[in-house]
């Protein structure tokens, strides 16, 4: 994701602060090295911290179901929410259905890699169920296929590394300026009755984290770190979709040295969710580069 633009205020001088939790240390795996600009940490994530595959859950398949980890169907949503921009929770739909959008070898490509991590996991089940949906989008099968919505008491979360659209007309109680729109693929479910909040923070390729402009009131936490977010929300339904979410940030409060595009930083992105003040899971980053 290479961004190219021209910007003219490096400060935002007044306005209300949003006051952002204290930062978290770099945590998790080192994202894999994808080609410049596509995310780190292909395959999904499971945020970077150990965690099993999950209880299991039903995946609709034609006229059958399929048997597979919550953690599958998670990264399966998690692959189809980025390419396609679509909540595909609870709906109906079939891979020769869906859009072209040019990056659909990308796609089966990444779902043979969790084909891959799964069996290497020893989950034979979910294995065949990424191998399956690879063929069926390779060959735009008309087979219809449904996710279902994680049911029972048990708290889930799931959260994907961010997906970010570059050179977007980020409006700021200071101006219009370019910048980024952030979305988190994820969810989460039996959570209700609590107070949540998800926020994305920016590192250089060796861990250490972006410092805002002194001056900066906007994008700016109570240490100084850069960072965007959703602020704090109440959670009252039983199953969250966090893709249903989105920020932004002006690409001048990355507080990155000017070079009128000479210049290009690789930059991660991290998001971490937080309930009730308290962060319950990071994600892996996300790599871009950025012509500033």
């Amino acid at each position: 994701m290479s961004a190219q633009h021209d910007v003219t205020t490096k400060e935002n001088n007044g306005g209300q602060s949003h006051e952002f939790h204290d930062p978290i240390g770099v945590e998790g795996r080192v994202p894999e090295r994808g080609p410049k600009g596509e995310p780190g940490g292909k395959g999904g994530s499971d945020g970077g911290k150990k965690t099993d595959a999950g209880p299991n859950t039903t995946v609709q398949v034609g006229a059958g179901k399929v048997l597979v980890s919550q953690k599958a169907a998670n990264q399966m949503i998690a692959l189809l929410q980025e390419y396609f921009g679509t909540d595909f929770w609870s709906s109906l739909f079939s891979p020769s259905s869906l859009p072209t959008n040019g990056m659909e070898t990308q796609m089966i490509e990444r779902i043979r890699a969790l084909a891959t991590e799964a069996a290497l996991d020893n989950r034979p089940a979910d294995a065949k169920f990424f191998n399956d949906t690879a063929t069926n989008f390779l060959n735009k099968s008309s087979v219809k296929m449904q996710f279902t919505v994680p049911s029972g008491s048990k708290q889930e979360i799931s959260l994907n590394e961010p997906l970010i659209y570059h050179n977007v007309a980020v409006r700021t109680p200071a101006g219009t300026f370019a910048g980024m729109v952030i979305t988190i693929p994820g969810f989460m479910s039996n959570a209700q009755g609590n107070n949540a909040e998800l926020l994305v923070r920016f590192y250089t390729p060796n861990g250490r984290t972006l410092y805002a402009h002194p001056n900066e009131t906007f994008y700016r936490d109570i240490t100084g770190l850069v960072v965007t977010g959703t602020g704090v929300l109440p959670i009252t339904n039983k199953f969250v979709d966090l893709s249903s979410r989105t920020f932004q940030i002006p690409y001048y409060a990355l507080n990155l040295m000017p070079t009128n595009g000479s210049a290009k930083y690789e930059i991660l992105a991290k998001a971490s969710l937080y309930i009730n003040n308290i962060e319950v899971m990071t994600s892996q980053y996300t790599q871009m580069l950025i012509n500033y």
